[in-house]
């Protein structure tokens, strides 16, 4: 019994010894590869405990390590696509030149690009034209008109008035190339023209602005009033494409007759426009005194 008891005993030591050698060595193979897991998940959880650290309790303190800033990656800069080339070039060429008178293997040549690419945009010119004009109105009607003259001041009359102060500074630029939508308009004798059609209304977007001035200006019958306006506009651009630099500046006093004919008085001190259309009149004035 005591024998029998002793080896017990000893299966006993040696099971334990083998159980923790075993143990042992399983420790050694996994470690491998629980420590990249482990450091995995702490690099995980890293900026979530940065992110929550508002949401602990007020008692705990806040992180002391700082995250190390964002290196800064210099990236080179985005060439422009086919189609911004074709879009930029049309731009260029039309708004100077007309629809007509630009042919699309000019488009192509200054463009860069081949001329499958260019109908692969745009199947016809008529739709690159298309195309085109719905850029002019956006970044000459909208961007350029309608928020220089908003800038200049909050009152409806005088943002009115302020449209030919936007004039004068375009009409004296050495690059003045007048009303696209005028010149293209007048290109197409066909009055159901796809592109004569869309010019139409894009002159008439002009004159949406131009009677919501009106309406809130006072005036009494505001859509009248916005084709008379438009009229003025018109006829100044015209004016300046002959040559007359001074003719926003006249066309600004017209525009205050039209306003004070609907009793509405804009501006107490005299326009640097009435000041230059006044000169010549005093200058008349003092030579019939003389003599």
């Amino acid at each position: 019994m005591k024998a029998s008891a002793g080896k017990r005993s000893v299966s006993t030591k040696d099971a334990a010894r083998t159980a923790t050698r075993t143990t042992t060595r399983d420790a050694r193979i996994e470690a491998p590869v629980k420590a990249p897991l482990k450091a995995a998940t702490k690099r995980a959880a890293a900026p979530a405990k940065a992110a929550g650290g508002a949401a602990h309790s007020a008692g705990k303190a806040a992180p002391t390590r700082a995250a190390a800033p964002a290196k800064a990656v210099a990236t080179a800069p985005r060439s422009a696509t086919a189609r911004e080339r074709i879009d930029d070039t049309a731009y260029e060429l039309f708004s100077r030149r007309g629809v007509r008178a630009v042919g699309v293997d000019e488009v192509v040549a200054r463009s860069g690009v081949a001329k499958m690419t260019l109908y692969r945009h745009y199947p016809s010119k008529d739709q690159l034209a298309l195309s085109f004009l719905r850029r002019r109105e956006e970044l000459w009607t909208r961007a350029w008109l309608q928020a220089e003259v908003e800038r200049r001041t909050p009152a409806p009359a005088e943002r009115l008035l302020a449209i030919f102060e936007v004039f004068d500074k375009w009409f004296r630029k050495a690059d003045f190339e007048g009303c696209t939508f005028i010149n293209v308009l007048l290109e197409n004798d066909r009055k159901d023209h796809p592109v004569r059609l869309a010019t139409v209304a894009h002159l008439a977007t002009i004159r949406v602005f131009l009677r919501g001035l009106a309406e809130a200006a006072g005036v009494s019958e505001p859509e009248g009033f916005a084709r008379q306006w438009h009229i003025l506009m018109k006829g100044s651009i015209v004016a300046a494409g002959e040559g007359d630099r001074e003719a926003a500046l006249r066309a600004r006093e017209i525009g205050r007759l039209l306003l004070a004919n609907e009793g509405i008085a804009v501006g107490a001190r005299p326009s640097r426009a009435a000041k230059a259309l006044s000169a010549p009149r005093a200058a008349r004035a003092a030579r019939a005194r003389g003599q």
